[in-house]
Protein backbone atom coordinates (compact mmCIF):
# COMPACT_ATOMS: atom_id res chain seq x y z
CA UNK A 1 0.00 0.00 0.00
CA UNK A 2 1.08 3.55 -0.65
CA UNK A 3 1.35 4.57 3.01
CA UNK A 4 3.39 1.50 3.93
CA UNK A 5 5.75 2.11 1.00
CA UNK A 6 6.19 5.68 2.21
CA UNK A 7 7.07 4.60 5.74
CA UNK A 8 9.64 2.14 4.42
CA UNK A 9 11.20 4.67 2.07
CA UNK A 10 14.37 5.86 3.81
CA UNK A 11 14.59 8.87 1.49
CA UNK A 12 11.50 10.45 2.98
CA UNK A 13 9.85 10.26 6.38
CA UNK A 14 6.71 11.53 8.09
CA UNK A 15 6.99 14.63 10.24
CA UNK A 16 5.32 14.47 13.68
CA UNK A 17 4.56 17.90 15.12
CA UNK A 18 3.55 18.21 18.79
CA UNK A 19 1.46 21.36 19.30
CA UNK A 20 0.24 21.00 22.89
CA UNK A 21 1.72 19.01 25.79
CA UNK A 22 -1.38 19.90 27.86
CA UNK A 23 -1.67 20.67 31.57
CA UNK A 24 -1.21 16.93 32.27
CA UNK A 25 2.29 16.60 30.90
CA UNK A 26 3.27 13.69 33.18
CA UNK A 27 0.58 11.52 31.54
CA UNK A 28 2.14 11.98 28.10
CA UNK A 29 5.89 11.68 28.70
CA UNK A 30 5.90 8.03 27.62
CA UNK A 31 4.56 8.98 24.19
CA UNK A 32 6.92 11.95 23.80
CA UNK A 33 9.84 9.67 24.67
CA UNK A 34 8.61 7.12 22.13
CA UNK A 35 8.46 9.77 19.40
CA UNK A 36 11.97 10.90 20.36
CA UNK A 37 13.22 7.33 19.95
CA UNK A 38 11.59 7.08 16.52
CA UNK A 39 13.22 10.38 15.58
CA UNK A 40 16.65 9.17 16.70
CA UNK A 41 16.11 5.96 14.72
CA UNK A 42 15.38 7.94 11.56
CA UNK A 43 11.80 6.70 11.25
CA UNK A 44 10.21 10.14 11.73
CA UNK A 45 11.19 13.76 12.01
CA UNK A 46 9.93 15.12 15.34
CA UNK A 47 9.16 18.80 15.85
CA UNK A 48 7.64 20.83 18.66
CA UNK A 49 5.45 23.82 17.88
CA UNK A 50 4.40 24.61 21.44
CA UNK A 51 2.89 27.53 23.31
CA UNK A 52 5.52 29.69 25.00
CA UNK A 53 4.47 28.35 28.42
CA UNK A 54 5.46 24.79 27.36
CA UNK A 55 8.73 25.35 25.49
CA UNK A 56 10.88 24.86 28.60
CA UNK A 57 9.59 21.31 29.00
CA UNK A 58 11.49 19.96 25.98
CA UNK A 59 14.85 21.58 26.74
CA UNK A 60 17.65 19.62 28.40
CA UNK A 61 18.83 20.91 31.81
CA UNK A 62 15.62 22.96 32.34
CA UNK A 63 14.47 21.12 35.48
CA UNK A 64 15.25 24.05 37.80
CA UNK A 65 13.32 26.53 35.67
CA UNK A 66 10.37 24.16 35.31
CA UNK A 67 10.30 23.67 39.09
CA UNK A 68 10.13 27.45 39.54
CA UNK A 69 7.42 27.73 36.88
CA UNK A 70 5.33 25.03 38.57
CA UNK A 71 5.62 26.78 41.93
CA UNK A 72 4.39 30.03 40.38
CA UNK A 73 1.45 28.22 38.74
CA UNK A 74 0.51 26.49 42.00
CA UNK A 75 0.71 29.78 43.89
CA UNK A 76 -1.79 31.47 41.58
CA UNK A 77 -3.93 28.50 40.53
CA UNK A 78 -3.49 25.94 43.30
CA UNK A 79 -3.69 22.35 42.08
CA UNK A 80 -6.88 22.99 40.12
CA UNK A 81 -6.95 21.17 36.79
CA UNK A 82 -8.92 22.55 33.85
CA UNK A 83 -10.20 19.43 32.07
CA UNK A 84 -10.53 21.13 28.69
CA UNK A 85 -6.78 21.88 28.74
CA UNK A 86 -5.76 18.29 29.49
CA UNK A 87 -5.41 17.00 25.91
CA UNK A 88 -2.14 16.24 24.15
CA UNK A 89 -2.36 17.45 20.55
CA UNK A 90 -0.35 17.19 17.37
CA UNK A 91 -0.38 16.30 13.70
CA UNK A 92 1.52 14.19 11.19
CA UNK A 93 2.64 15.39 7.77
CA UNK A 94 3.27 12.80 5.06
CA UNK A 95 2.88 12.50 1.31
CA UNK A 96 -0.91 12.33 1.71
CA UNK A 97 -1.17 15.55 3.66
CA UNK A 98 -1.81 16.63 7.25
CA UNK A 99 -3.44 14.30 9.78
CA UNK A 100 -4.41 15.69 13.20
CA UNK A 101 -4.61 13.69 16.42
CA UNK A 102 -5.15 14.18 20.12
CA UNK A 103 -4.64 12.01 23.20
CA UNK A 104 -7.20 12.00 26.00
CA UNK A 105 -5.84 10.91 29.40
CA UNK A 106 -9.03 11.43 31.44
CA UNK A 107 -9.52 8.83 34.17
CA UNK A 108 -13.20 8.69 33.16
CA UNK A 109 -13.65 6.23 30.26
CA UNK A 110 -16.92 8.02 29.48
CA UNK A 111 -15.61 11.62 29.35
CA UNK A 112 -14.60 12.99 25.95
CA UNK A 113 -14.08 16.32 24.24
CA UNK A 114 -16.86 16.74 21.72
CA UNK A 115 -14.91 19.58 20.11
CA UNK A 116 -11.81 17.46 19.53
CA UNK A 117 -13.87 14.50 18.36
CA UNK A 118 -15.32 16.73 15.65
CA UNK A 119 -12.12 18.42 14.55
CA UNK A 120 -9.32 15.82 15.01
CA UNK A 121 -8.79 13.03 12.52
CA UNK A 122 -7.91 10.53 15.28
CA UNK A 123 -8.89 10.65 18.95
CA UNK A 124 -6.73 8.39 21.12
CA UNK A 125 -8.41 7.46 24.40
CA UNK A 126 -6.16 6.15 27.19
CA UNK A 127 -9.08 4.74 29.20
CA UNK A 128 -11.04 3.44 26.23
CA UNK A 129 -14.34 1.63 26.91
CA UNK A 130 -14.67 -1.89 25.58
CA UNK A 131 -18.08 -0.93 24.21
CA UNK A 132 -20.16 2.18 23.61
CA UNK A 133 -23.60 1.19 24.85
CA UNK A 134 -26.48 3.53 24.05
CA UNK A 135 -27.40 3.39 27.76
CA UNK A 136 -23.99 4.78 28.74
CA UNK A 137 -20.97 3.36 30.54
CA UNK A 138 -21.63 0.65 33.11
CA UNK A 139 -20.27 0.80 36.65
CA UNK A 140 -21.54 -2.04 38.82
CA UNK A 141 -25.19 -2.45 37.85
CA UNK A 142 -25.69 1.22 36.99
CA UNK A 143 -25.05 3.30 33.87
CA UNK A 144 -23.57 6.77 33.66
CA UNK A 145 -23.76 8.75 30.41
CA UNK A 146 -21.00 9.60 27.98
CA UNK A 147 -20.33 13.23 28.82
CA UNK A 148 -18.19 16.17 27.72
CA UNK A 149 -15.21 17.72 29.46
CA UNK A 150 -16.95 21.09 28.95
CA UNK A 151 -19.51 22.29 31.50
CA UNK A 152 -23.14 22.64 30.48
CA UNK A 153 -23.19 26.27 31.61
CA UNK A 154 -20.35 28.30 30.02
CA UNK A 155 -20.34 30.51 33.11
CA UNK A 156 -18.93 27.55 35.07
CA UNK A 157 -15.73 27.55 32.98
CA UNK A 158 -12.71 27.50 35.27
CA UNK A 159 -14.53 25.80 38.13
CA UNK A 160 -13.28 22.54 39.60
CA UNK A 161 -16.66 20.84 39.25
CA UNK A 162 -20.12 21.52 37.84
CA UNK A 163 -22.71 19.79 35.68
CA UNK A 164 -21.16 18.76 32.35
CA UNK A 165 -22.62 18.59 28.87
CA UNK A 166 -23.51 15.26 27.33
CA UNK A 167 -21.28 14.14 24.46
CA UNK A 168 -23.31 12.79 21.52
CA UNK A 169 -20.14 13.00 19.40
CA UNK A 170 -19.07 9.73 21.05
CA UNK A 171 -21.67 7.99 18.89
CA UNK A 172 -21.51 10.33 15.87
CA UNK A 173 -17.69 10.19 15.57
CA UNK A 174 -17.12 6.76 17.05
CA UNK A 175 -14.86 5.59 14.21
CA UNK A 176 -12.30 8.24 15.22
CA UNK A 177 -11.88 6.85 18.75
CA UNK A 178 -8.85 4.57 19.10
CA UNK A 179 -7.63 2.86 22.29
CA UNK A 180 -4.22 3.64 23.72
CA UNK A 181 -2.60 2.66 27.04
CA UNK A 182 -1.95 4.25 30.39
CA UNK A 183 1.81 4.57 30.74
CA UNK A 184 4.10 5.15 33.69
CA UNK A 185 3.31 8.59 35.03
CA UNK A 186 5.82 11.22 36.08
CA UNK A 187 9.04 10.24 34.34
CA UNK A 188 10.50 13.58 35.42
CA UNK A 189 9.78 17.27 35.67
CA UNK A 190 10.31 17.87 31.94
CA UNK A 191 10.01 16.16 28.58
CA UNK A 192 13.68 16.54 27.71
CA UNK A 193 15.21 13.41 26.20
CA UNK A 194 17.94 13.30 28.82
CA UNK A 195 15.50 13.21 31.73
CA UNK A 196 13.04 10.78 30.10
CA UNK A 197 15.84 8.44 29.00
CA UNK A 198 17.31 8.33 32.51
CA UNK A 199 13.88 7.56 34.02
CA UNK A 200 13.23 4.80 31.49
CA UNK A 201 16.59 3.15 32.04
CA UNK A 202 15.89 3.18 35.77
CA UNK A 203 12.69 1.23 35.08
CA UNK A 204 14.57 -1.27 32.94
CA UNK A 205 17.14 -1.82 35.69
CA UNK A 206 14.41 -3.50 37.76
CA UNK A 207 14.59 -6.48 35.40
CA UNK A 208 17.74 -7.58 37.20
CA UNK A 209 15.78 -8.08 40.45
CA UNK A 210 15.14 -11.73 41.25
CA UNK A 211 11.51 -12.85 41.55
CA UNK A 212 11.07 -14.29 45.03
CA UNK A 213 7.35 -13.81 45.73
CA UNK A 214 4.06 -14.96 44.24
CA UNK A 215 1.90 -11.83 44.35
CA UNK A 216 1.75 -8.30 45.73
CA UNK A 217 -0.74 -5.48 45.88
CA UNK A 218 -0.15 -1.81 46.58
CA UNK A 219 -3.32 0.23 47.10
CA UNK A 220 -3.68 3.82 48.17
CA UNK A 221 -6.96 3.73 50.06
CA UNK A 222 -9.50 1.38 51.63
CA UNK A 223 -12.54 3.52 50.76
CA UNK A 224 -13.65 5.96 48.11
CA UNK A 225 -13.97 9.69 48.71
CA UNK A 226 -16.65 11.04 51.03
CA UNK A 227 -19.94 11.05 49.05
CA UNK A 228 -21.53 14.36 48.11
CA UNK A 229 -24.77 14.90 50.02
CA UNK A 230 -28.12 15.55 48.30
CA UNK A 231 -26.65 15.52 44.78
CA UNK A 232 -29.24 15.57 41.99
CA UNK A 233 -27.17 16.88 39.05
CA UNK A 234 -23.77 15.21 39.45
CA UNK A 235 -20.53 16.13 37.78
CA UNK A 236 -19.92 12.64 36.34
CA UNK A 237 -16.16 13.22 36.50
CA UNK A 238 -16.35 13.82 40.25
CA UNK A 239 -16.14 10.58 42.24
CA UNK A 240 -17.85 12.01 45.33
CA UNK A 241 -20.83 13.05 43.21
CA UNK A 242 -21.11 9.57 41.68
CA UNK A 243 -21.11 7.95 45.12
CA UNK A 244 -23.61 10.45 46.48
CA UNK A 245 -25.92 10.08 43.50
CA UNK A 246 -26.11 6.27 43.49
CA UNK A 247 -25.89 5.80 47.26
CA UNK A 248 -26.16 2.17 48.38
CA UNK A 249 -26.73 0.93 44.80
CA UNK A 250 -22.94 0.73 44.42
CA UNK A 251 -19.86 0.07 46.54
CA UNK A 252 -16.57 1.74 45.66
CA UNK A 253 -13.67 -0.26 44.10
CA UNK A 254 -11.37 0.91 46.90
CA UNK A 255 -13.48 -1.09 49.36
CA UNK A 256 -12.76 -4.20 47.28
CA UNK A 257 -9.07 -3.29 47.23
CA UNK A 258 -9.00 -3.35 51.02
CA UNK A 259 -10.69 -6.77 51.09
CA UNK A 260 -8.31 -8.14 48.46
CA UNK A 261 -5.36 -6.96 50.58
CA UNK A 262 -6.84 -8.69 53.63
CA UNK A 263 -7.33 -11.90 51.63
CA UNK A 264 -3.73 -11.79 50.44
CA UNK A 265 -2.50 -11.17 53.99
CA UNK A 266 -3.98 -14.55 54.86
CA UNK A 267 -2.33 -16.48 52.03
CA UNK A 268 1.01 -16.78 53.79
CA UNK A 269 4.55 -16.57 52.50
CA UNK A 270 5.11 -15.12 49.06
CA UNK A 271 2.34 -12.53 49.29
CA UNK A 272 2.84 -8.82 50.07
CA UNK A 273 -0.31 -6.71 50.59
CA UNK A 274 -0.19 -2.97 51.29
CA UNK A 275 -2.94 -0.40 51.79
CA UNK A 276 -1.41 2.99 52.52
CA UNK A 277 -4.52 4.67 53.93
CA UNK A 278 -7.29 2.72 55.63
CA UNK A 279 -9.69 5.67 55.34
CA UNK A 280 -11.31 7.67 52.54
CA UNK A 281 -9.42 8.62 49.39
CA UNK A 282 -8.75 12.19 48.24
CA UNK A 283 -7.89 13.27 51.79
CA UNK A 284 -4.10 13.43 51.43
CA UNK A 285 -3.74 11.29 54.57
CA UNK A 286 -1.38 8.29 54.87
CA UNK A 287 -2.26 6.22 57.93
CA UNK A 288 0.39 3.60 57.11
CA UNK A 289 3.27 5.76 55.93
CA UNK A 290 5.81 3.06 56.73
CA UNK A 291 4.35 1.00 53.85
CA UNK A 292 5.05 3.68 51.24
CA UNK A 293 7.61 2.77 48.60
CA UNK A 294 9.45 5.73 46.98
CA UNK A 295 8.58 6.15 43.31
CA UNK A 296 12.20 5.63 42.20
CA UNK A 297 12.23 2.20 43.93
CA UNK A 298 8.71 1.09 43.07
CA UNK A 299 9.52 -0.91 39.93
CA UNK A 300 12.22 -2.83 41.79
CA UNK A 301 9.65 -3.76 44.46
CA UNK A 302 7.14 -4.93 41.84
CA UNK A 303 9.84 -6.98 40.11
CA UNK A 304 10.15 -9.26 43.15
CA UNK A 305 6.76 -10.84 42.39
CA UNK A 306 5.19 -12.94 39.65
CA UNK A 307 1.92 -10.98 39.94
CA UNK A 308 0.76 -7.48 40.82
CA UNK A 309 -2.88 -7.66 41.93
CA UNK A 310 -5.28 -4.95 40.78
CA UNK A 311 -8.85 -3.79 41.27
CA UNK A 312 -10.09 -1.28 38.68
CA UNK A 313 -9.76 2.37 39.64
CA UNK A 314 -12.08 5.37 39.48
CA UNK A 315 -14.78 4.82 36.84
CA UNK A 316 -13.32 1.36 36.09
CA UNK A 317 -10.03 2.80 34.80
CA UNK A 318 -6.85 0.76 34.38
CA UNK A 319 -4.14 2.15 36.69
CA UNK A 320 -0.47 2.71 35.92
CA UNK A 321 0.43 -0.48 37.82
CA UNK A 322 -0.08 -2.43 34.55
CA UNK A 323 2.91 -0.84 32.83
CA UNK A 324 4.84 -0.62 36.11
CA UNK A 325 4.55 -4.41 36.16
CA UNK A 326 5.00 -5.37 32.51
CA UNK A 327 8.19 -3.35 32.11
CA UNK A 328 9.99 -5.45 34.73
CA UNK A 329 8.42 -8.83 33.89
CA UNK A 330 5.58 -9.02 36.43
CA UNK A 331 2.10 -10.18 35.37
CA UNK A 332 -1.24 -8.70 36.45
CA UNK A 333 -4.18 -10.33 38.23
CA UNK A 334 -7.21 -8.04 38.10
CA UNK A 335 -10.95 -7.84 38.40
CA UNK A 336 -12.80 -8.07 35.08
CA UNK A 337 -11.80 -5.18 32.82
CA UNK A 338 -14.24 -2.74 31.22
CA UNK A 339 -11.64 -0.74 29.29
CA UNK A 340 -9.21 -1.90 26.64
CA UNK A 341 -5.77 -1.23 25.18
CA UNK A 342 -4.96 -1.36 21.46
CA UNK A 343 -3.87 -5.00 21.55
CA UNK A 344 -5.60 -7.81 23.47
CA UNK A 345 -3.81 -8.96 26.60
CA UNK A 346 -2.36 -12.46 26.65
CA UNK A 347 -1.35 -14.61 29.61
CA UNK A 348 0.27 -11.56 31.25
CA UNK A 349 -3.22 -10.54 32.51
CA UNK A 350 -5.51 -12.86 34.50
CA UNK A 351 -9.05 -11.71 35.34
CA UNK A 352 -10.27 -12.97 38.70
CA UNK A 353 -13.93 -11.89 38.74
CA UNK A 354 -16.35 -8.98 38.60
CA UNK A 355 -15.77 -6.36 41.29
CA UNK A 356 -15.50 -2.67 40.44
CA UNK A 357 -18.58 -0.81 41.71
CA UNK A 358 -20.74 -3.90 42.28
CA UNK A 359 -22.64 -3.96 45.57
CA UNK A 360 -20.28 -5.78 47.88
CA UNK A 361 -22.74 -8.62 48.57
CA UNK A 362 -22.67 -9.51 44.86
CA UNK A 363 -18.90 -10.11 44.76
CA UNK A 364 -17.92 -13.78 45.01
CA UNK A 365 -14.94 -13.40 47.37
CA UNK A 366 -14.69 -17.18 47.80
CA UNK A 367 -14.00 -17.59 44.08
CA UNK A 368 -11.66 -14.58 44.07
CA UNK A 369 -9.69 -16.07 46.98
CA UNK A 370 -9.40 -19.40 45.19
CA UNK A 371 -8.14 -17.73 42.02
CA UNK A 372 -5.55 -15.75 43.96
CA UNK A 373 -4.37 -18.96 45.66
CA UNK A 374 -4.01 -20.74 42.33
CA UNK A 375 -2.55 -18.13 40.01
CA UNK A 376 -0.77 -20.04 37.26
CA UNK A 377 3.01 -19.77 37.10
CA UNK A 378 4.11 -17.31 34.42
CA UNK A 379 7.60 -16.63 33.21
CA UNK A 380 9.18 -13.23 33.60
CA UNK A 381 10.64 -13.61 30.12
CA UNK A 382 7.18 -14.03 28.56
CA UNK A 383 5.85 -10.85 30.21
CA UNK A 384 8.87 -8.84 29.06
CA UNK A 385 8.57 -10.27 25.55
CA UNK A 386 4.91 -9.14 25.33
CA UNK A 387 5.84 -5.76 26.73
CA UNK A 388 8.62 -5.20 24.22
CA UNK A 389 6.38 -6.31 21.36
CA UNK A 390 3.43 -4.02 22.13
CA UNK A 391 3.84 -1.55 25.00
CA UNK A 392 7.40 -0.15 24.97
CA UNK A 393 7.59 3.61 24.22
CA UNK A 394 8.81 3.28 20.63
CA UNK A 395 6.14 0.63 19.87
CA UNK A 396 3.37 2.86 21.25
CA UNK A 397 4.65 5.83 19.25
CA UNK A 398 4.74 3.66 16.11
CA UNK A 399 1.13 2.62 16.73
CA UNK A 400 0.08 6.28 17.12
CA UNK A 401 1.94 7.16 13.91
CA UNK A 402 0.56 4.28 11.84
CA UNK A 403 -3.00 4.81 13.05
CA UNK A 404 -2.86 8.54 12.33
CA UNK A 405 -1.40 8.36 8.83
CA UNK A 406 -3.75 5.54 7.80
CA UNK A 407 -6.89 7.40 8.89
CA UNK A 408 -9.57 7.26 6.22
Amino acid sequence: MKSNFFLENSMSKPIVVVTDLSNRIIYYQWFVYGFMLLDKSGIIKLKFDLPLSQKLYVINHAQFFVRCLNKIKNYFQGNKEIKTEAYFRGYVLDEKGKHTFCIDSADSPNMFSGTLLRFCDVYFKIQCPKEFDSKGFKIGNEYIPFFDSEFENPKDAGKTKAKRKLCPEVYLCNEKIKPLLLAVRSMGRTCSFKELDAAYNNLLSARSVKQTGKAMCYFGNAAGPVPTEHVTEPDWDWESDILGYFGNKINHPNEKRAKIADIMDGLGEGYDARVINRGNSDTGVNTNGELVIPLKDFSKHVAKFQYNVNVSGYRMSIPARFIDSFVCGTAIATDNLHVKWYHPFGDEVTEIGEMGYLPDNEVDYTEVTDKLKHLRPISKEYVIEQYEKYWAPAKVAQYILNTTINVK
